[in-house]
């Protein structure tokens, strides 16, 4: 390789670390004001410092090979690995999501005639101090409905999701045309209210398009008797496939799994909670807000995300390649940003 051409690949690496630190100070920036409320209660104040201190220093390096644009990876970093921690999550979310594609793409090798089919299932908002007993009830609920006989598959990937509702988004939908003023069916009192759910991801029989198919409105029934309440929940179901995707099976379901894998909680939602971050926290604190059925952990793992797994494993060396540019970025709170350092050494 000549050296301009060495020149050309270190400075598209550069670009490609650069983009990659663009991407980690987005998801970064919620972290100090999620800290600061957990650390005003002394339940939550550890977790609040060790998300205070989460992932301060990177260590990214990137390669540009002859064929393929440069990929930057995160190698280093001190990370908390808390379920609040915005960075974490945002880290775990893409763990699950490669655990979901591959998991899937095995699963539809061995068993091709599957078909992916993405449930969304709600319910009424509930105040904060409610949100670990309604976590309890969907749960439950939830398993209720997979034990019926008339549950059409094996083979399920849940996520809970918590959407935050605060009196100035519900202004904002409401002026954007849409039905959150309603605030799930409860009266709004100006209250910051929680929209706890379920993204679910089933393989079903190809039957079930068939003589066996579930209508919308079944569905619905369904899940207001499992949860025993006395209104109709809004049920989406639809199935779930991307033709064409290069490199993955025609019906890989990757906007579904894209859906299902995705944050706990919006990041950009936690800071809006304000003192209520501490028992939100509580509330969350040891529930299981992932599943995966018994046949389908055969493919995809049910275990909690590591703090190793965070991080991206190393470039491997190749000689007469391109040289990996290796980066160490700092997290200034100031400019809620990271900025290349030039020292020397890893996190």
């Amino acid at each position: 390789m000549t050296a301009a051409a060495t020149a050309a690949s270190a400075s598209a690496a550069h670009g490609a670390i650069v983009a990659a630190l663009a991407q980690s100070t987005q998801h970064r920036r919620y972290s100090s004001p999620v800290a600061r409320w957990l650390m005003t209660d002394p339940q939550t104040r550890d977790i609040g410092r060790a998300v205070a201190n989460c992932a301060l220093r990177l260590a990214m390096e990137a390669r540009e090979g002859p064929d393929e644009a440069p990929e930057a990876r995160l190698t280093a970093a001190r990370v908390c690995n808390r379920r609040l921690c915005p960075y974490c999550e945002w880290r775990r979310s893409r763990v699950q999501r490669a655990r979901l594609l591959q998991g899937v793409a095995q699963l539809l090798e061995d068993q091709p005639t599957v078909k992916p089919v993405l449930l969304t299932l709600t319910q009424r908002n509930v105040p904060v101090e409610a949100l670990g007993d309604e976590l309890g009830r969907i749960h439950k609920a939830w398993n209720r409905l997979t034990m019926r006989r008339d549950f059409p598959s094996t083979l399920w990937y849940r996520r809970t999701e918590i959407t935050v509702s605060t009196p100035e988004s519900r202004q904002k939908a409401k002026l954007d045309g849409r039905n959150a003023g309603k605030n799930g069916g409860l009266i709004d009192n100006g209250e910051v209210t929680l929209h706890p759910h379920l993204h679910c991801l089933l393989f079903v029989r190809a039957s079930y398009f068939g003589r066996d198919y579930i209508k919308q409105a079944d569905w619905t029934e369904k899940w207001r008797q499992c949860l025993g309440i006395d209104y109709s929940p809004v049920v989406d179901v639809r199935r779930a496939y991307q033709k064409g995707s290069e490199g993955l099976p025609s019906e890989m379901p990757l906007g579904a799994a894209m859906e299902v894998s995705k944050y706990i909680t919006k990041q950009s939602d936690l800071p809006s909670l304000g003192p209520l971050v501490a028992p939100f926290s509580e509330a969350v604190k040891g529930v299981r807000m992932r599943a995966v059925s018994r046949p389908l952990s055969r493919y995809i793992s049910a275990a909690e995300v590591q703090a190793a797994e965070l991080l991206d494993s190393p470039l491997p060396e190749a000689s007469g390649g391109s040289p990996i540019v290796r980066v160490v970025a700092d997290w200034c709170d100031s400019i809620s940003a990271y900025l290349i350092t030039p020292s020397e050494g890893g996190a």
